[in-house]
């Protein structure tokens, strides 16, 4: 017998278990879940988030703030003192300024929610919120698991006491790398909903691990062995831009991992049945081939960049560096640098630009001016001032150039491995849109010339797992 989909989250207030403490709590955080003696009023048109599994809460604490659900259907984070909110709120703006050509940030983009401006209130307590898109909207019952990523979950900046501390909060983290801080199990419908919070997550040693993962899929048995494989190529597609990338440093970040509690019943259907009753679902989200022809896009302009350079006749053979990337893309020419994996919201206010960043909020990194590598750097010296200059140009011009090498050594690292992973989606034979994944929590995001291997390395070993998990179904 098959299950009906389940209608889009009721806006009443449901009640939660709450795993990890004593007391039953409102998931629309009502009086029940405000702790502290003096709360902040709520914003008008917003409530507590309702489906929040990790993080600073609404009514709790010692300011009582927390993560909020506007009215259209957009999320609210408040933004953190100084300097980390300042950190977070320009590593958002500059990943979706409008004006962004950097390739790196662009292929970025994917898998973190988007990005739909600030938000301002005139509260004593807080007065500026990041308005984000809700990666959960287009599910009906979503199962919701937030991993921290890195075996270091301080920063650079962290003296030898925070370091310490940080350390001691979950001392496994040396060895496996990444932190199971919350989660939400889909029951029979979203009223039934169970909560882990950080302290069942820390309680789980390296040998539970496992266990706690295997936890956070019994949301959907049907179809366990299908989400823990969607889950898996997505992971590799970042851990692919990750590997690629040698600019950012990420720090205490976390992923967000979401699929659907409810589908049709596909416990004895082989993989075509599963994937004929899926299809009919029709979810919109990214596809793996969509974001391997957006690498591919900048690939091909990386290759008319070295055809400029090269001229005419050194440049017949140019495009194509082995890899053909034309002919590959072919039939690509629609998809968007700013597509988003969860496709557009219902109801989130649109921005104010024909990207996703609102205008007021652009800033432009120093890669997105357009240079021309052609051209050549200025050579009259016929002073002593027109010679400190030349030199001073023909610097900025060689570090321009290293900068273009590194981007178009990045596009072309990315490209081999999306294409890797494309070939793994064939193997599979499933969709993956049945998941989302996505990156939040920038605050500690630093810029820094060499590869991430924190963030690398617990992303791996999290894949690991999940494939043991993918083992055992």
């Amino acid at each position: 017998m098959s299950k009906s989909l389940l209608p889009s989250r009721p806006d009443e207030k449901p009640t939660r278990k709450q795993v990890g403490s004593d007391s039953v709590k409102s998931e629309a955080g009502d009086s029940s879940t405000q702790t502290c003696g003096m709360n902040p009023p709520l914003p008008r048109g917003c409530r507590p988030l309702s489906h929040q599994v990790a993080g600073h809460r609404f009514g709790q604490g010692r300011l009582g703030i927390g993560m909020l659900q506007h009215m259209d259907g957009s999320i609210l984070k408040p933004v953190q003192p100084p300097p980390r909110g300042g950190r977070e709120v320009s590593f958002y703006q500059k990943t979706f300024d409008s004006k962004c050509e950097d390739p790196v940030l662009l292929t970025l983009r994917p898998f973190l929610p988007k990005f739909l401006g600030m938000w301002n209130t005139s509260s004593p307590y807080t007065d500026s919120y990041l308005k984000l898109e809700d990666a959960c909207r287009r599910f009906r019952n979503p199962s919701i698991l937030d991993i921290k990523i890195g075996r270091v979950s301080y920063d650079p900046d962290a003296n030898m006491e925070k370091q310490a501390i940080e350390t001691a909060k979950y001392p496994p983290l040396q060895e496996l790398g990444f932190q199971l801080l919350g989660m939400r199990i889909s029951g029979p419908s979203p009223n039934e909903a169970v909560f882990y919070d950080k302290k069942y997550g820390r309680s789980l040693t390296k040998g539970k691990i496992f266990e706690g993962l295997n936890l956070f899929f019994s949301g959907n048995e049907a179809w366990k062995k299908y989400i823990v494989k969607a889950f898996v190529q997505r992971l590799e597609l970042i851990l692919g831009w990750f590997e690629s990338q040698e600019r950012y440093q990420f720090y205490s970040s976390s992923l967000l991992l979401i699929y659907e509690g409810e589908f049709v019943d596909g416990s004895s259907d082989s993989d075509e049945e599963f994937i004929h009753k899926y299809r009919q679902l029709q979810f919109p989200t990214m596809h793996t081939d969509s974001y391997l022809a957006t690498v591919r896009r900048f690939l091909n302009k990386n290759v008319d960049e070295e055809n400029k350079t090269k001229g005419p006749n050194e440049s017949e053979d140019g495009g194509n560096h082995g890899d053909g990337p034309r002919n590959q893309a072919s039939g690509d020419n629609n998809d968007t640098t700013g597509k988003d994996s969860s496709g557009k919201p219902d109801h989130v206010t649109p921005p104010q630009t024909d990207h996703v960043t609102p205008s007021s909020d652009h800033v432009t990194p120093p890669q997105a001016d357009p240079v021309d590598v052609s051209s050549n750097a200025p050579t009259q010296t016929t002073t002593g001032h027109e010679s400190g200059y030349s030199s001073e140009a023909e610097s900025k011009l060689s570090s321009r150039r290293a900068s273009e090498r590194l981007q178009r050594d990045f596009v072309t690292s990315l490209n081999r491995r999306i294409q890797e992973s494309a070939r793994d989606y064939v193997k599979y034979r499933f969709p993956p849109e049945i998941v989302d994944v996505k990156m939040i929590d920038f605050a500690h995001v630093f810029e820094d010339n060499h590869t991430d291997d924190n963030y690398i390395f617990g992303l791996r070993n999290l894949i690991h797992y999940l494939r043991q998990v993918m083992k055992s179904c």
